[in-house]
């Protein structure tokens, strides 16, 4: 019985113990547990339960600056408004629908059939225009309210549009530097903040709460804004004149690779750019080909020259201005004997080239096509590059080889050709071409910085002197590209007239050309180098004619705006007169008629008659102050010099300033010239100026009296 008692006793004590142990290992794993939970797992399951009550609703960030490099604004972030509806506080949508269609632009059906959608949120309008905003509170409707985003806003509307491109209404970058920077530009998301109930719905409390704005980097681009103005300006006028169905200018700067401008007609205004065909939003400077004609002479002499297989002064046969080549006759423009290469270059012969192509051969030919960036994409920092067309040199035939010598049977990009021509300008080395020069935070901190990158040596210093030598030939009297020439400066310059691929087969469209021109300028220390192309001109196509003016148009008011000097005398020596006596002019020194006239003489009467009339006109009292833009310019004056911030506003001081060569102009030309630097001027005679006082290259004060004459050119 003991033993039954003590065996019951040792058993409840074993139970009692099992039992204290389950208990104390389950109170140990809570523990355990909990402390996973409050501690280790504590900030994943605050994100959880954060998720499961609140809603976010994404808002369009605040994308940062776009700046030119004087540091004005090209692209920039405005708040708006923007409209937006809860659906399930709006008591009477019928009612809500009819008073907010009007407003909106919409039918009320289309508006019902936003409201119909199951979301506790919906947008009815984003970045609102101005106005509407206000409209919509006065109507007082429960359940319709604004929200305040930021939208992109180009302040020069066109201008560089290609090159800034645009962003969409959710502030992503779709087009040009906006797409290729988005990642920087862009910025951390802003949220609406919103709750949710058990079953998933949103609740919008009062007050909405917006969370999380981070502005973007800003960004500045190597662009020089007038740079860019005088360029569209100069293309657009071209555009017009000529009929032409668009073109495309790119200003460089040859030493360092810097896009200066980039300019394409027809432009497109990015504040508004679902008002055109993607076609107008495409930056044809870097994303369509062409063949480049005879500009791609200057590839082939370059190559020649440094190969050593042919020098400046060496002659070839133009064959009087048809070459029989196997099947195929290769002709010029004009019949041409003997030509040297420099005079190859200057006429613009293509059989002359073919026949330099010859004495190269298509291995090295080709190896220096590649050299100097063809067939290859460049490198810039813009979406879309293409890489052209280039077949490799095996497959060339001696066919091939003649044409691609004169720039048929190979296509380029604009970009290409521009940077290839800053290598010869620059002592021969390839750049990497670039439009943007640094990324900085609002605090004007450098984040990134992209300088200058030399991407090989092409040909040697010797060679590129050599080669702007004769390039000088092309823009002088008896070269196809006079019409480019600066007065006071050298260019170095190549026309070329290309006939347009058929885009449906084999061959070329008759009849349509692309005209374009390349050139630097000052020749011996190039400031800037450029390539012009109009596409398909009506009536004469010839580069020489069409191109080569806008580039003299857009190269010497950009290094006027530099305030670059003249680096050569006149051409043309002028002779010295005596100014007359205050005797001898009418009034005398203190009197004068009002620019434009000639005492009771229009300029235009004076210009036309035969008989010697001596008049003075007296220079403004502003002429003297440092050129400022017309009123057809950019609303915003034009900032510092080449490669320079902009300095700080200050009055204007005068600028050293010397006599201009004025003999060979008309009357009204030597007018305008001498009115530019605030002189008064003796004029005697009519017709085409013939001798000046003083000489040209003389220092000249403002106000100071200059005579010059004229004779009519028609005079025995």
């Amino acid at each position: 019985m003991r033993r039954r008692r003590n065996r019951d006793r040792n058993w409840f004590r074993l139970r009692v113990f099992l039992i204290l142990f389950a208990f104390s290992l389950g109170f140990v794993i809570i523990c355990v547990r909990a402390y996973q939970l409050q501690v280790l797992q504590r900030d994943r399951l605050r994100r959880l339960a954060g998720q499961q009550h609140q809603q976010y609703v994404s808002l369009a960030p605040k994308r940062g600056v776009v700046y030119d490099r004087n540091r004005d604004e090209l692209a920039i972030s405005l708040e708006v408004d923007s409209v937006f509806a809860q659906p399930r506080k709006i008591a009477d949508l019928h009612a809500v629908v009819q008073k907010l269609a009007p407003l909106l632009q919409m039918t009320p059906r289309e508006l019902q059939a936003r409201f119909t959608r199951e979301a506790p949120f919906i947008w009815l309008k984003r970045q609102a225009p101005p106005g509407l905003a206000e409209q919509i509170q006065r109507l007082g409707v429960q359940g319709i309210g604004t929200l305040k985003e930021s939208r992109r806003f180009y302040p020069y509307r066109e201008m560089g549009s290609h090159v800034l491109g645009f962003a969409g209404v959710d502030a992503q970058g779709l087009e040009g530097v906006e797409r290729e920077y988005d990642t920087y530009i862009r910025g951390e998301p802003t949220y609406l903040l919103t709750e949710r109930d058990a079953l998933g719905r949103s609740l919008f409390p009062q007050g909405l709460q917006v969370r999380g704005e981070v502005e973007g980097y800003d960004v500045v681009l190597t662009l020089d804004k007038t740079v860019q103005y005088i360029a569209e300006k100069e293309l657009g006028r071209a555009v017009q004149e000529h009929r032409a169905l668009g073109g495309t200018v790119i200003v460089m700067a040859p030493k360092t690779g810097e896009v200066l401008a980039i300019a394409n007609a027809p432009g497109f205004n990015p504040n508004a750019p679902e008002g055109y065909t993607p076609a107008r939003w495409r930056n044809r400077a870097v994303t369509d080909v062409f063949e480049p004609g005879s500009t791609f002479k200057l590839f082939l002499v370059a190559a020649a020259l440094e190969e050593g297989v042919a020098n400046p002064e060496d002659r070839f046969f133009a064959e009087q201005g048809a070459y029989r080549l196997g099947s195929k006759t290769i002709h010029d423009v004009h019949p041409h004997g003997w030509l040297t290469l420099q005079e190859i270059v200057q006429v613009s012969s293509n059989i002359g080239a073919s026949k330099v192509g010859d004495k190269l051969g298509r291995e090295r030919y080709y190896r220096y096509l590649r050299q100097f960036g063809f067939g290859q994409r460049m490198g810039v920092d813009l979406p879309g590059e293409a890489e052209g067309m280039l077949w490799p040199a095996s497959q060339w035939s001696p066919l091939n080889l003649a044409t691609i010598s004169f720039g048929q049977g190979v296509s380029v990009t604009p970009i290409q050709l521009v940077t290839a021509l800053s290598a010869i300008a620059n002592g021969g080395y390839l750049m990497r071409p670039t439009v943007v020069r640094k990324i900085v935070d609002r605090g004007g901190h450098t984040v990134r910085e992209f300088g200058p990158r030399i991407v090989r040596k092409v040909i040697s210093r010797e060679t590129s002197t050599k080669l702007a030598q004769i390039m000088t030939g092309v823009t002088k009297q008896g070269g196809t590209g006079k019409a480019a020439a600066l007065q006071g400066f050298e260019v170095a310059g190549k026309t070329g007239t290309a006939q347009k691929i058929n885009p449906g087969g084999k061959g070329y469209v008759r009849g349509r050309y692309i005209a374009s021109f390349v050139g630097f300028v000052p020749a011996e220390a190039p400031k800037l180098s450029m390539i012009v192309m109009v596409d398909e001109p009506r009536g004469v196509a010839y580069g020489g004619v069409v191109a080569a003016p806008v580039f003299r148009a857009i190269a010497e008011q950009t290094l006027r705006y530099w305030g670059v000097q003249p680096t050569i005398p006149p051409v043309r020596e002028a002779r010295a007169l005596p100014l007359p006596g205050p005797a001898s002019r009418p009034g005398g020194e203190g009197e004068g008629t009002s620019p434009g006239s000639v005492g009771d003489l229009t300029l235009a009467a004076a210009e036309s008659t035969g008989e010697p009339v001596p008049w003075v006109v007296q220079a403004s009292a502003s002429a003297h102050a440092q050129p400022r833009w017309t009123p057809d310019s950019p609303p915003v004056e034009p900032g510092g010099g080449f490669g320079q911030s902009k300095a700080t506003e200050a009055a204007p001081t005068p600028e050293p300033m010397v006599m201009p060569n004025l003999v060979g102009q008309t009357a009204r030309q030597a007018l305008r010239a001498v009115q530019r630097l605030g002189l008064r001027v003796w004029v005697e005679g009519s017709g085409v100026v013939v001798a000046q006082s003083p000489r040209p290259g003389t220092p000249v004060r403002h106000g100071e009296l200059s005579q010059v004459r004229l004779i009519s050119p028609h005079a025995p």
